[in-house]
């Protein structure tokens, strides 16, 4: 075997997102993050698009958690990683037990 090299996947985020957000910010929106990106990668992107150094929670502490656990976590949390999509509508039916609206969207 011989060593070729690397092979590096780059998908940066769109440009304008870092004004976007502040612009929700600025009407009141609260921006959360749900994705099946490992921890390590969501928190990177997450700094780069300016949500500074948020919350993370990741699918397996998820799985490790009640609901009623749950519904007080999604307060403080900005970032759910490496959730899968059984986790991912726990979260959302936490955040709407706790009286949020929840808009969702993702990649086509």
């Amino acid at each position: 075997m011989t060593f070729a090299g690397f092979l590096l996947f780059l998908d940066p985020p769109k440009e304008g997102v870092k004004d976007t957000i502040q612009a929700l910010r600025k009407l009141g929106v609260s921006l959360k993050v749900i994705t099946g990106d490992n921890k390590l990668v969501a928190r990177h992107t997450g700094q780069t698009v300016g949500l500074g150094d948020a919350q993370v929670l990741t699918g397996t502490e998820l799985d490790d958690m009640h609901d009623e656990a749950l519904w007080h976590v999604v307060e403080q949390t900005t970032i759910f990683a490496g959730v899968d999509p059984n986790q991912k509508e726990r979260i959302i039916l936490a955040l709407k037990k706790r009286g949020h609206v929840v808009v969702t969207w993702g990649m086509a």
